[in-house]
């Protein structure tokens, strides 16, 4: 039968799993309505999707979910307008699915009070189980374990495809229109230089402290991976995060001070076709190692003097599918790795098997919706 289906989600990792879910209900027919309440950047998930942009406080969300079958949110926080989806629908006794998109921070997701858990939770994998065992109060992990279905990766159901149709007619055509030889083997860094007073930051909590601490950390490693490319000879091109655009471009300063770096604007190209065109990548906290990962590309990951649960926070780390650096003197090693993979079979073997542990079938997307129509 056609149900009546709400979709909401904040923040863009949030929206990005919801979006390809989605598109599979309007395809099968269901009337969708989509609540996005995050700003700009965060509403971008959504794609061309038909959405209604609301600003709500937990109040107004009873009245928003009693007309539908189903509310499928995101869980971007138990604080945010997800939270407050996901409690009005259960107060009004409607089903829910909650959508996880990252294996961490639970009990800011799923919050102390199990009453307030989706009816059903979809995850990505079976290492989320132990994870939310281990991040949550026992009553509330065992029975948001019990609400769990490993459903597979919404957010990346599109990347098989996008692999497939990227040729090397468009890899030339990339590179040409960023103004890249795609003669020699090119080594792709994404930077996230964000300054404290970005308009990226406005709309967080973190202290001053905090975002001075990331954004020196962060300008530090951008220039031990272009110290190592350049002693090492290596054409590189630096994207920077969209977060980055302030007064001054600190990214495009530093990548001025190395032979064989081009710096190119955040808007110039789509970043999973950069990915398809490079012979190897380079990131730090980024959302591209899962993508580079999942688009079997060699991706390595410096992420040095970070704690265990930030590292892991990333899923190719957590199920070490991609190499990566904990330590500043490990910085070096990643970038010869990556770069030796493009003329050495042997190299090139050991980073295609470990990628293995973490790939997509492209149909999480439609075990989500099976499971919607379920409820």
């Amino acid at each position: 039968r056609i149900m009546k289906i709400l979709l909401s989600a904040k923040h863009r990792g949030s929206t990005n799993v919801l979006a390809p879910i989605a598109q599979e209900l309007i395809q099968r027919g269901h009337a969708t309505t989509i609540y996005a309440t995050g700003n700009d950047s965060e509403v971008a998930g959504f794609g061309n999707l038909e959405i209604n942009r609301v600003n709500v406080n937990e109040d107004d969300c009873g009245v928003l979910v009693r007309a539908y079958d189903v509310v499928v949110v995101g869980l971007s926080g138990e604080l945010t307008s997800d939270g407050y989806f996901l409690r009005a629908a259960q107060r009004e006794r409607v089903p829910t699915v909650g959508v996880l998109d990252q294996n961490y921070n639970y009990k800011e997701r799923l919050g102390k009070d199990s009453q307030y858990l989706p009816t059903l939770l979809a995850v990505m994998t079976s290492e989320c189980l132990p994870k939310m065992m281990e991040e949550l109060e026992s009553t509330v992990a065992e029975e948001a374990v019990q609400r769990s279905r490993i459903v597979g990766w919404t957010a990346y159901d599109h990347l098989g495809k996008i692999k497939e149709q990227f040729g090397d007619t468009d890899r030339k055509s990339l590179l040409k229109r960023i103004g890249v030889s795609s003669d020699s083997p090119l080594l792709v860094y994404f930077s996230q230089n964000i300054h404290p007073s970005a308009d990226y930051f406005k709309p967080t909590n973190w202290s001053e402290e905090r975002k001075q601490a990331f954004f020196g950390y962060e300008m530090e490693l951008t220039r031990a991976v272009l110290d190592e490319a350049q002693r090492l000879g290596l054409s590189v091109v630096v994207k920077p995060h969209p977060g980055e655009k302030y007064e001054v471009n600190f990214t495009e300063q530093v990548a001025r001070g190395y032979n064989n770096v081009k710096y190119i604007s955040a808007q110039s190209c789509d970043s999973k076709q950069l990915m398809l065109a490079a012979d190897g990548i380079v990131a730090g906290r980024s959302g591209c190692l899962g993508e580079g990962c999942l688009l079997d590309r060699n991706i390595g990951a410096v992420l040095p003097m970070l704690s265990v649960s930030e590292r892991e926070a990333f899923t190719p780390i957590a199920l070490d599918a991609i190499p990566y650096a904990v330590s500043w003197s490990e910085i070096p090693g990643i970038i010869k790795i990556i770069a030796r993979a493009n003329t050495d079979a042997i190299t090139q073997k050991f980073l295609s098997e470990k990628r293995n542990k973490f790939s997509v079938d492209g149909k999480a997307s439609e075990r989500v919706a099976d499971l919607i129509e379920m409820l």
